[in-house]
């Protein structure tokens, strides 16, 4: 059992904790409780807008008008499917402007080969046949990295990581076939609990068969 003593000495080094101080700092220390990402607080990946995603689940739930917390789950799955679906295009965009430089600079570099130029190295291109030539060459090999690494592209890069490069486009195909699966039956449950609600259908006709087979054999 704690002691008064150690209980006001724990309070005063409580005082001394400013805890995080930089925006990533904070933002690491937010996901501290976070174990997986089945219930996790935020659909936010880097880059995207805290503000903006607010706006977003606002206009869904003033379109839905959820009545009560059950109809308010079916709800947020919509906002969550839509907001991932919404995501994509911009990883496609990006994985296609990724792989176009990096095709451009390996072209570069071919180039540089065929000409007997050094890859890397504009120093080396005092050696060549054409100077001049062979530093534009191995620059454009630069930049063309460059550009292929930029931040701007790294949404798009990370997820061909998580897929192992191959067949990304196909692997985003089929996520966002699932994400509009999820959408649509979501939405057809709200409508579904909103017209139980108003008692416009009974919530039996919605149930499958064999459950509504065993219902009616009970009456």
């Amino acid at each position: 059992m704690i002691t008064p003593k150690q209980a006001e000495g724990r309070r005063n080094n409580s005082k001394l904790s400013t805890g995080p101080r930089t925006p990533m700092g904070k933002a690491n220390t937010s996901r501290n409780p976070l174990k997986h990402g089945f219930r996790a607080r935020t659909l936010l990946v880097p880059g995207e807008s805290e503000t903006e995603l607010a706006s977003f689940r606002s206009g869904i739930q003033q379109t839905i008008a959820p009545a009560g917390a059950i109809e308010s789950l079916p709800t947020d799955c919509m906002v969550d499917a839509a907001w991932q679906m919404r995501r994509l295009p911009a990883i496609v965009s990006q994985i296609l402007t990724s792989e176009l430089y990096a095709e451009l600079a390996l072209q570069a570099g071919l180039e540089a080969v065929d000409l007997k130029f050094p890859v890397d190295e504009t120093e080396e291109c005092e050696k060549a046949e054409d100077p001049d030539k062979c530093r534009e060459t191995v620059r454009r090999k630069a930049e063309m990295r460059a550009a292929g690494d930029n931040p701007a592209t790294a949404l798009g890069r990370a997820f061909m990581r998580c897929v192992n490069g191959s067949g990304a486009l196909s692997v985003l195909s089929r996520y966002q076939v699932t994400m509009e699966r999820s959408l649509f039956r979501c939405l057809h449950e709200i409508q579904r609990l909103q017209a139980a609600r108003a008692g416009a259908v009974d919530m039996n006709v919605f149930l499958p068969n064999k459950a509504t087979e065993v219902l009616e054999s009970k009456d």
